[in-house]
């Protein structure tokens, strides 16, 4: 049911020219105790994507996927059978992807929804201008919306993609297990990495600002070595590596900015270097899902926190929201 989502801990810290602001919703705990811990109702965000100073988040609610929007404040606007993992937004134009194959489309009036013939699930949508949509997922599986309909397009992997970024019709990257998918408008090719996976442990990442420029986050080396990858127009190449530290979504509002998110804060660039600043404090309950932006004023990351009630040996999952501001 729509409703707003309350949030009562407000954390700051300082991240060089930019200032974090985290927000998880948490009640009262503490102590210490043993025994089962049983699940509560929870609500734990997913995907995230900013639309000027909108910001769309999805991921579940009690038992049910959701759809929230925070302006101002956060609310569930929309519910699904299934887990929503994925986002894309533009203005009022948002695409939403879940799990078990449903695509939910909003275009500022009504919602539309489809459901998609999957092997196993989607987890990522990219919408280039609102009308050209790729939805991808389990096992090389891309969909394409143009404008009327769906039809799958085919892919030379059969590993699972995570992330995709469309910036026109002729310009749409995808990473995941095995490397990094590139369409040019008429078919899908293996850009970086191996058909069947290789050594990749897997990205989790890509973002491209223009048809020229791209950037994705993973690992490469079929290890716990974590990098940034770069494309300028000709080859991809390492542009940063962060170690163990382990690297979840990336966003680019141009060509030389861009921000990672990792299981503990954000890795980003800046005077012609990276840097690393961590803001959550108890990683092994709080985690970073995604990050987006829409501009240097509006770079969002969310992600959740795991709380346990030892009263009553219950956990409950909370929304955590990182918002990364100019000073």
């Amino acid at each position: 049911m729509p409703g707003t989502i309350r949030f009562n801990r407000v954390v700051r810290a300082g991240l060089a020219a930019v200032t974090a602001v985290l927000l998880a919703c948490g009640c009262g705990g503490g102590g210490a105790g043993r025994g089962v811990v049983e699940r509560g109702e929870s609500i734990s965000f997913l995907g995230v994507a900013v639309a000027g100073e909108v910001v769309w988040a999805v991921g579940t609610e009690g038992d049910r996927g959701a759809v929230f929007r925070y302006d101002g404040s956060w609310e569930t606007v929309r519910t699904a059978d299934e887990t929503l993992t994925g986002v894309s937004a533009s203005g009022d134009d948002v695409w939403v992807a879940g799990v078990a194959g449903s695509v939910l489309h909003f275009d500022g009036r009504a919602w539309t929804a489809w459901d998609l013939e999957v092997e196993g699930g989607l987890y990522c949508v990219s919408s280039a201008d609102g009308v050209h949509v790729w939805v991808a997922g389990d096992l090389g599986v891309v969909y394409y919306f143009d404008g009327t309909g769906w039809t799958i397009q085919d892919t030379p992997v059969r590993w699972n993609i995570k992330s995709v970024s469309a910036v026109d019709p002729e310009h749409v990257w995808a990473v995941g297990a095995g490397g990094i998918l590139f369409f040019n408008g008429r078919g899908w090719t293996l850009q970086y990495g191996t058909e069947g996976g290789g050594a990749f442990s897997g990205l989790s990442g890509v973002a491209a600002p223009d048809p020229t420029h791209a950037w994705a986050c993973g690992t490469t080396d079929g290890g716990g070595t974590f990098s940034i990858l770069s494309w300028d127009g000709k080859d991809w190449k390492k542009a940063h590596s962060t170690g163990d530290l382990r690297l979840v979504g990336i966003c680019a509002i141009g060509p030389s900015s861009v921000y990672a998110a990792s299981t503990e804060g954000f890795v980003y660039s800046a005077g012609g270097a990276f840097h690393t600043k961590r803001v959550l404090e108890d990683t092994e309950r709080e985690t970073l899902n995604g990050i987006s932006a829409s501009s240097v004023d509006e770079i969002w990351a969310v992600g959740t926190m795991t709380e346990i009630r030892y009263r009553t040996l219950t956990a409950f999952d909370r929304p955590v929201a990182v918002r990364l501001t100019s000073p």
